[in-house]
């Protein structure tokens, strides 16, 4: 799959700042003593999560080393997300982080911790996919990682329509998604063999949804549009079979900035 999404961090609920940012020493007076999240990546081996807890319980004014699953952090963030339906329902635990919790004994303590080396150790460590501490309010809520093959690659539509002429390819992306990342994704699909137009939708506009094939079986169902999205139109249906027995929907989850691909389904023609 593509790079870690680490810079998709949910900043509405970021109450206490950017991971890693450090304040001026005024503004850390009433900063708690934890806990220090080390967000683990989704292909984390267990050798290095032991690792990484080691290295946690290593540290001198540890007093509480904890794991932190995906349901546990999915509980954490649906408490921190409870007034924002729109944002729940776009994540679900699968694509949340493993995390260990490090809790420093005392005040003095966690200020020694965030100021010295041991978070730039932290974030080299194979495995680490990025360290966040609180400094004023509640705890931070872990950045959201990158979608999976099951997240991101939809495969085709579904149920898959009997009739039709299906020859369209959606690519959504992310909300934060860059300028340059957006021109590659398009430079990408513009480059694909027999596409006839490249559209994007806005997130604001109706997104494509497919419309009845008049056969009477059940249309076929598009991931809920929460951001904006590229249609591609290729040229016949024979195009659109090539996509559809091709790895396509994976190499386009691995570019920065893409967050879910549906491919044309194969049918006759």
């Amino acid at each position: 799959m593509r790079r870690a999404a680490m810079t998709l961090v949910l900043a509405t609920l970021l109450a206490a700042g950017l991971a890693g940012c450090r304040p001026a020493p005024a503004e850390r007076v009433n900063r708690p003593n934890g806990p220090i999240s080390v967000f683990l990546s989704h292909d984390a081996t267990p050798e290095q999560k032991r690792a990484v807890e080691e290295r946690l319980r290593g540290v001198p004014d540890a007093a509480e080393v904890t794991f932190q699953d995906r349901e546990q952090a999915y509980a954490r963030f649906k408490e921190l997300a409870r007034d924002d339906p729109e944002l729940l329902d776009s994540v679900s635990p699968e694509i949340l982080p493993e995390s260990f919790l490090l809790t420093l004994r005392d005040r003095a303590a966690f200020d020694r911790t965030v100021d010295g080396p041991l978070l730039d150790e932290l974030r080299a460590m194979p495995g680490v996919e990025d360290v966040s501490y609180p400094e004023d309010g509640p705890p931070p809520t872990p950045p959201r990682a990158a979608p999976t093959a099951d997240d991101c690659a939809w495969g085709s539509l579904k149920p898959v329509p009997t009739h039709g002429d299906w020859r369209e390819i959606w690519v959504y992306l992310s909300r934060t998604i860059t300028e340059s990342e957006r021109q590659a994704i398009e430079a990408r699909l513009r480059a694909l063999p027999d596409v006839v137009t490249v559209k994007l939708d806005p997130r604001d506009e109706p997104g494509a949804t497919p419309e009845s094939d008049g056969s009477g079986s059940p249309a076929p169902v598009l991931p809920a549009k929460q951001s904006d999205s590229y249609l591609v139109e290729l040229a016949d249906r024979a195009a659109a079979n090539r996509v559809a027995d091709s790895d396509l929907d994976a190499e386009l989850c691995r570019l920065p900035g893409v967050t879910r691909v549906v491919l044309p389904p194969k049918m006759p023609g």
